[in-house]
């Protein structure tokens, strides 16, 4: 769809997507090599790349966290008036179509090839004919373009707020009890873990943690306890109990009880 309104300079959004930040990837090198993984960042600047470094980082206990931090290295993607293609999809023309949660630069789309199909079939007809039944051209401009990227934004966002207040109406009922919490992720600000038994993810701050003073280091992605030299690292346990529950503000507090083997 997009290489067809391109080639017949159609007035569509296209979906454009940039190379990703050499920066953050630099950044990022000693993190991966001491995660094994031997691809360099530079490289990642062809989308053939990004497929060679998954397939290092599946296996790992940290997969999720680096795949994370990969993603975070990328552009977001944005429409725009003029095409200049997909990176993450490698994809020299890009457009939607029938995406179900981008409904209105779908729409832009369907008046565009509209706007072609209408052009078809006068073509038959003179001049004067042509110029009666020619349709009105579709307008896109680069207003609308930053509009929807914003919007898509705002749609993000309400769905994760969605996410949290199910997931807050649903652990209320817990109040006092205790969970088990499997570490998914380490960062500076806390820990993303899973709580079992219901299988919910969520993050604690570092707060949480009151039994140490522990700093982040940023290439082994874990956590050192000052005083009694703990490391925190994805896969640990711990035991946690829910102390409040704000359906409200969608979010839960907990205490850390203790350490689990």
């Amino acid at each position: 769809v997009a290489r067809h309104c391109v080639r017949h300079k159609l007035p569509a959004l296209y979906r454009v997507h940039e190379q990703p930040d050499p920066v953050k990837l630099k950044k990022l090198q000693r993190v991966f090599w001491r995660f094994g993984v031997t691809t360099p960042m530079a490289r990642l600047q062809e989308p053939s790349a990004f497929n060679e470094v998954f397939e290092q980082i599946r296996e790992l206990p940290n997969q999720e966290q680096l795949q994370v931090l990969l993603l975070r290295c990328m552009a977001l993607a944005v429409y725009r008036v003029h095409n200049l293609g997909h990176f993450g999809l490698a994809a020299e023309f890009y457009a939607h179509f029938t995406s179900p949660i981008r409904r209105y630069p779908d729409l832009c789309v369907h008046r565009a090839l509209k706007h072609w199909l209408a052009q078809q079939q006068l073509q038959g007809l003179n001049r004067k004919a042509r110029k009666k039944l020619q349709p009105p051209t579709p307008e896109v401009t680069p207003e609308l373009a930053e509009q929807c990227s914003q919007q898509e934004r705002k749609a993000e966002k309400a769905e994760l707020q969605s996410i949290d207040l199910m997931k807050v109406a649903f652990l209320e009922r817990f109040v006092g009890e205790g969970f088990t919490a499997t570490i998914q992720a380490v960062a500076s600000a806390g820990l993303k873990v899973l709580l079992d038994p219901h299988g919910l993810g969520w993050f604690l701050p570092l707060e949480t943690l009151t039994d140490d003073w522990y700093s982040f280091d940023e290439e082994s992605l874990t956590l050192l306890g000052r005083r009694r030299q703990r490391l925190v690292q994805v896969g640990d346990r711990l035991q946690v109990r829910l102390l409040r529950a704000d359906v409200l503000q969608r979010t839960l507090e907990f205490e850390a009880v203790q350490w689990l083997p």
